[in-house]
């Protein structure tokens, strides 16, 4: 296990500024141990539903601690309790564990072992960062009134998974949870630096599956059949005029069609496409709005070529909303940290989605940016790149920032 003789004692004196001078020194001991933990996950990143060896390595680490921990929650998913020495409120620590379907093209000794995956959004970070966290805040139970709770989920990036299952699996309760923190990697951000939401930060995130089905025939003969590529063709252009022309301006709305499938030869009009994309809306009315829309555009380009399609459209995760209250907390969490100066508060919210939001309707809770780039260009590719990197100095700093947030929640609610 990365943090034995490391010889992490509990601070003497529970004080803010004890604390946070201790979470400075012990995190700086343990940061080589999380540069190495984080690249063993890296080497070996395994997707949505799949993360059993990624499981086996965080309960590992939590077990080494002591802590009672539950594995094979909502498939792979890993939780573990931090009993504070005295009654209080349980907050919660959640990490994502899953790797995306993308050929790492990194050129450095710990890229992936794994053909076609790879963690290019950060969540090996995610992971060894809950863990630092975890070890940290084993050696502050003594002083913590209440508890710590960790969610370390799996398949955050497949719709309908991940989060809604372990909701589903009761998580938030037995101990009941009342409040929750998450972060995420932010390759815009420089390591230091620290992004905070009041409010809607992110979008809900519904995928679609449109099936066109026309008559297949001869490309020369073009007038015998129903050509599914024209109609596919159509039907993108029309859904991407939804958003301009029938969805107000004043509900930010993203449509995207991200693959088209139709045919494999030359000379032969196929009858049948398939067109996958996505729909990110910040507003409930406008979320249902577009679906109303799209079944409406489709049904007209296809009567008007003669073909019929199916619309499978599947609902995610609603919009991460912070709650105010905890956000303040955060933000004066992570000064603490980082500085004042280095906190910055987003301004507008992202059309990016986060399965952190269905914690979100059973606990207030808030979601953070943690920046992970530094001078170096390998820093700053965007997320699900396939050269994404970190600077490993986020590590220490991302696990000081949760413990600091617990640590602060637990004694104001104490």
């Amino acid at each position: 296990m990365p943090h034995r003789g490391l010889n992490i004692a509990a601070p003497a004196i529970a004080t803010n500024a004890a604390v946070t001078q201790w979470l400075a020194d012990e995190s700086a001991r343990l940061a080589p141990a999380l540069t190495t933990l984080r690249r063993t996950l890296h080497q070996h990143p395994e997707m949505g539903g799949e993360e059993e060896t990624t499981a086996a390595l965080i309960t590992g680490v939590l077990e080494s601690l002591g802590l009672p921990t539950t594995t094979g929650v909502a498939g792979h998913g890993v939780v573990a309790v931090i009993e504070g020495e005295h009654p209080g409120p349980t907050v919660c620590l959640r990490a994502d564990m899953d790797a995306l379907g993308i050929q790492d093209e990194k050129r450095v000794a710990y890229r992936s072992r794994v053909a076609n995956t790879t963690h290019a959004c950060g969540h090996d970070a995610h992971t060894t960062i809950g863990l630092g966290a975890a070890i940290l805040l084993t050696h502050l139970a003594p002083h913590l009134p209440g508890r710590v709770k960790l969610l370390f989920q799996p398949a955050e990036e497949t719709i309908g998974r991940g989060a809604n299952e372990m909701v589903a699996a009761g998580v938030m309760d037995n101990p009941k949870v009342d409040a929750i923190f998450g972060l995420h990697c932010q390759p815009h951000l420089h390591v230091g630096e620290v992004a905070v939401c009041h409010g809607v930060m992110m979008a809900a995130g519904d995928f679609f599956t449109i099936e066109i089905e026309g008559r297949s025939g001869h490309a020369a003969r073009p007038h015998e059949a129903i050509d599914t590529v024209l109609v596919a063709a159509r039907a993108v252009c029309a859904l991407h005029e939804i958003i301009p022309r029938r969805i107000s301006p004043h509900d930010p709305t993203v449509l995207t069609v991200g693959a088209i499938h139709a045919g494999i030869s030359a000379n032969v009009i196929p009858g049948r496409a398939t067109l996958t994309g996505t729909v990110r809306t910040l507003a409930n009315d406008a979320r249902v709005r577009v679906r109303e829309v799209m079944e409406e555009v489709l049904d007209g380009v296809c009567r008007t070529m003669g073909a019929h399609f199916r619309l499978d459209y599947q609902v995610g995760a609603p919009p991460v909303v912070n709650d105010p209250a905890l956000t303040d907390l955060l933000a004066h969490a992570a000064a603490r940290i980082v500085g004042k100066e280095r906190v910055k508060e987003i301004d507008l919210p992202s059309m990016g989605g986060e399965d952190f939001s269905y914690y979100q309707e059973l606990a207030p809770g808030s979601y953070f940016r943690l920046g992970t780039a530094n001078d170096d260009p390998a820093t700053h590719h965007p997320l699900h790149h396939a050269s994404f990197d970190i600077d490993e100095a986020a590590l220490p700093l991302g696990a000081r920032i949760l413990v600091q947030a617990a640590w602060e929640y637990l004694h104001k609610a104490g």
